[in-house]
């Protein structure tokens, strides 16, 4: 089982074992992928489709696929399977994607560049110019209950919405605790879409993780139905990505 978080400076990748036998010594374990540095933020959790396809790709630079995705198609899906166009289920296709909802049309038609998980980005090297990505791995003391411990002591804060990270404009106590591991500070925070969700006053809170070295509260306010990101800014010039619903 994979779970993702698509949090740029601060995304990780978290693997756990599924329980299949009693008698596994290992059952439950879980292992963390985080960046090894800014340079390798995850920006996007890319399907791999091509050359047979099968997994996702950890992606740091997404900008060469996002105008696909904005148009809800990845190469080599580019248009719908003539086999599927034969069977006339679907005689306006608007992406590559078979769908019984949406109309009878096709998945998610709506897309565009609101869309993207994170602002997608580019990078171009100088002659002679190096650049070094990477992950760092981690194992949890225990199962998917232990996963913030080893965020935290792996250098990484985490991010917790209070009652959720989709919330209704009439909640009025919603918010995003941040946890922070030592030496981190909280110098600020935005939201992307300030028509959909807004963005109150940030205090400090006692801490409900035992590691963490302190906890803030950062008040959100939904305001209109819609797709935000919330930017927490750090000391150490990242930003913690929280998205919001």
């Amino acid at each position: 089982m994979q779970d993702v978080h698509i949090g740029g400076d601060h995304g990780f990748v978290e693997w756990c074992r599924v329980h299949v036998s009693r008698a596994l010594a290992l059952d439950a374990q879980c292992l963390l992928a985080t960046p090894l540095g800014r340079a390798s933020a995850l920006e996007n959790w890319r399907p791999v489709f091509e050359f047979g396809g099968g997994g996702f790709e950890w992606t740091v630079h997404s900008a060469a696929w996002a105008s696909e995705w904005e148009r809800n198609v990845q190469w080599p899906f580019l248009y719908m399977d003539g086999r599927l166009n034969a069977t006339q289920l679907w005689p306006r296709p608007r992406s590559p994607w078979p769908s019984w909802a949406d109309g009878g049309q096709t998945v998610r038609t709506r897309s565009g560049p609101h869309m993207h998980w994170n602002t997608p980005s580019a990078r171009v090297l100088g002659v002679g110019e190096t650049l070094a990505f990477g992950m760092r791995l981690s194992p949890t003391r225990g199962g998917p209950r232990a996963r913030n411990e080893a965020l935290l002591a792996a250098g990484e804060p985490v991010l917790c919405g209070v009652p959720g990270f989709t919330i209704a404009t009439d909640m009025t106590r919603a918010e995003l605790l941040v946890a922070l591991p030592k030496g981190m500070r909280v110098v600020g925070a935005r939201s992307s879409k300030e028509l959909a969700l807004r963005i109150g006053a940030t205090r400090a809170v006692p801490s409900t993780d035992p590691a963490a070295a302190s906890t803030l509260s950062v008040a959100v306010k939904g305001v209109a139905r819609g797709r935000a990101r919330v930017s927490v800014l750090l000391s150490d010039g990242s930003i913690a990505v929280a998205h919001y619903m």
